[in-house]
């Protein structure tokens, strides 16, 4: 039986994909997935960022991403990273249609240092782990808040025996998005009264001034939230 492949066969494409990128793009690549953001899940401005240094289109960008992100993983989970790289070369060997067969492994080979340091770890990127393990423990994290009022119609039986509609009561629902540490999503709805929403209010706004003294005393030690005004 042959050495089991890493990539995973639906993979391919987007390696072969990324294997014919130039130089320059590999090692914006590289670049781009030394800092702290390229810790997943990906915000849209790195995904627009990736696009705009590498020059691709939206097919382009999501074959990088997926590429380097996969790699990022298998270097977390402990794989060798020269063990990586002769991995993907003989998925090249393996794989690759014949009359691509050459062109890729030359290019591969040409690359083996910027292939090295996308499977290599990145201090930044271990940092920004380490800040969000922190930052959110075993619990999960409140990702989307929304309210929806709404009208009620009051059915009551009029003359002649006809129902029809003699008020309206007005209710106010809170959805609340959890996500927990592995990406779950979960929605929680519950009624607001006047008088829990006029609580609520006051509670945000007694620990926005919390925060910000927070911020003021220690906020150079603070690694996952900024003061007001103040740039990432």
């Amino acid at each position: 039986m042959g050495k089991r492949r890493l990539l995973p066969d639906d993979a391919r494409q987007d390696f072969f994909t990324v294997c014919r990128f130039s130089t320059e793009q590999l090692q914006s690549l590289v670049e781009l997935f030394s800092s702290g953001e390229s810790v997943p899940p990906y915000e849209p401005a790195f995904f627009e960022k990736v696009a705009e240094r590498l020059h691709l289109d939206a097919a382009g960008t999501r074959s990088a991403l997926f590429v380097a992100g996969f790699l990022q993983q298998l270097e977390e989970k402990g794989f060798d990273s020269d063990e990586v790289v002769k991995n993907l070369r003989d998925t090249i060997d393996a794989a690759a249609a014949p009359e691509e067969k050459g062109a890729l492994l030359a290019g591969f080979d040409q690359h083996l240092s910027i292939w090295t340091a996308l499977t290599s770890p990145q201090p930044a990127r271990i940092r920004e782990q380490k800040i969000r393990q922190l930052s959110q423990a075993t619990q999960r994290t409140a990702d989307e808040f929304r309210t929806i009022c709404q009208l009620r119609p009051l059915f009551e039986h009029g003359t002649g025996g006809q129902e029809a509609i003699t008020g309206q009561v007005l209710t106010v629902l809170m959805e609340l998005t959890l996500v927990s540490t592995k990406g779950a999503k979960e929605t929680l709805v519950f009624d607001l009264t006047p008088e829990a929403l006029e609580s609520l209010e006051a509670v945000i706004q007694r620990t926005k001034q919390k925060l910000q003294t927070i911020l003021d005393k220690y906020g150079r030690e603070i690694l996952n939230v900024r003061a007001a005004g103040q740039q990432a």
